[in-house]
């Protein structure tokens, strides 16, 4: 029964490590200087986000790189859960999630849009300018 357990708390430990490591790889491919915009086909919100950053963000800055990231992809929803437990966006999540620059903000508005902007007029010129 002692092996038993122990081999359980082994595994457990185990599968925990790998999880981690796993969360490490995600999180490293997710770069700074990239807007990262994590949607749903179905949301209202999404399109709204969407709309605005391919029409508004990418006219002012077409050289930021910009990332769409459909939640409906097993690998996409990983990368939102890392995103999500960084950013201690709670249990709930809604979309849309977009992170740039190490700042993550969860839903859209008009307040959205400014903080956005703004996050984004403070990259470095580099990542702006051909």
């Amino acid at each position: 029964m002692k092996k038993f357990i122990v081999v359980i708390l082994f595994g457990v430990c185990l599968l925990g490590l790998l999880y981690m490591r796993g969360l490490n790889i995600v999180r490293k491919s997710m770069p700074n200087d990239t807007l990262i915009v994590f949607f749903q086909k179905d949301c209202p919100h999404c399109h709204a986000a969407m709309t605005f950053i391919d029409e508004t963000v990418r006219s002012k800055y077409p050289d930021l790189k910009i990332e769409f990231l459909d939640v409906d992809k097993r690998e996409n929803m990983l990368k939102l859960s890392v995103v999500s437990k960084q950013h201690n966006l709670g249990s709930r999540i809604g979309t849309p999630i977009w992170v740039l620059n190490g700042k993550a903000s969860m839903g859209w508005s008009s307040k959205s849009e400014k903080t956005l902007l703004s996050l984004i007029k403070s990259l470095p010129k580099k990542n702006l300018d051909k």
